[in-house]
């Protein structure tokens, strides 16, 4: 019985740092090559779906791309698509306290909202925009090295890590490097002062990737789970990993089980831990940042 009990012990215990680090699951959450396009016949759009689940009662119910929920949409709204739907589950035909075969999509069902088109052009108007600037940006760096004598140019050596500006500012940044809205937040060598810079200013970088834009600059609710999520980590993380530890020696009447469970949670720990700091050290980076004067030309 107990050497049945410990495979389940080491499932939940995974299972539980995944959810607690918020990883998103591959399957509702696929690679852009594997969405579908829905267009709407009454507006001149396409909404991205990323996930189809289900059809009820003649409304599809899909995981939206732009805001990664899951939402609803008539199927009168929709013009041919290369989804198969399959059959009609009939969801509201369901009798309450009745059992449902796939539980999930029973809940999709009654907490999906409807689709907004006005969401979904706010969506893509942003996305016209931010094309829109990276274009003129693209425009203003060619004509400014027409315009300016190459040997006036800043370069930057192989193992540097920075920013040069359109006015040919060199910017060296030591640490971590975020983006913001339109804003680069960073450090300089022997400033203890964090930074930041308009994204219109900047001409090239090196050595920097940005994967995401943190929305600091529209939502305090973002900045205070950030903290939020910390304590949490702290707090609560511990206190799993002891959990387990003591439910693996129970289970097993082994220390090797409950060390084993231990250090395994541990490292799964450190890794959220980690993570969770440094989104707190983001969001004082954003609170704290001064804008940069260069005083290089």
């Amino acid at each position: 019985m107990k050497s049945f009990l410990l495979p389940i012990l080491f499932f939940f215990l995974t299972w539980s740092n995944l959810s607690f680090s918020q990883v998103k699951h591959p399957t509702d959450f696929p690679p852009r090559a594997n969405w579908h396009e829905l267009p709407l016949l009454a507006k001149d759009t396409v909404v991205l779906c990323m996930k189809y689940y289900f059809m009820s009662e003649d409304t599809i119910y899909f995981r939206e791309a732009a805001s990664e929920q899951v939402v609803k949409l008539a199927l009168a709204e929709i013009g041919e698509t290369d989804i198969f739907y399959g059959k009609d589950l009939h969801y509201a035909q369901i009798e309450p306290g009745f059992k449902v075969k796939n539980a999930t999509f029973y809940t999709y069902y009654k907490t999906a909202e409807t689709f907004l088109y006005g969401s979904q052009k706010a969506f893509q108007q942003a996305r016209i925009e931010a094309q829109q600037k990276e274009l003129a940006q693209k425009v203003a760096a060619a004509a400014l090295l027409e315009a300016t004598p190459m040997a006036r140019l800043q370069t930057f050596m192989p193992t540097e890590v920075g920013f040069i500006l359109n006015d040919g500012c060199k910017i060296l940044t030591e640490g971590y490097v975020f983006l913001s809205g339109d804003k680069y937040f960073f450090k300089v060598a022997d400033q203890k002062m964090p930074f930041f810079i308009d994204t219109a200013t900047v001409l090239y970088t090196q050595g920097i990737v940005f994967k995401k834009n943190y929305p600091f600059h529209n939502h305090f609710g973002y900045r205070l789970a950030a903290k939020s999520w910390l304590c949490l980590v702290v707090v609560g993380g511990p206190l799993l990993i002891a959990g387990a530890g003591a439910l693996a020696m129970w289970v097993t009447s082994t220390g090797a089980s409950a060390l084993i469970t231990t250090t395994g949670g541990g490292y799964i720990f450190y890794v959220v831990l980690k993570g969770a700091i440094r989104n707190v050290k983001r969001v004082n980076y954003y609170k704290r940042a001064q804008q940069y004067q260069c005083l290089q030309t």
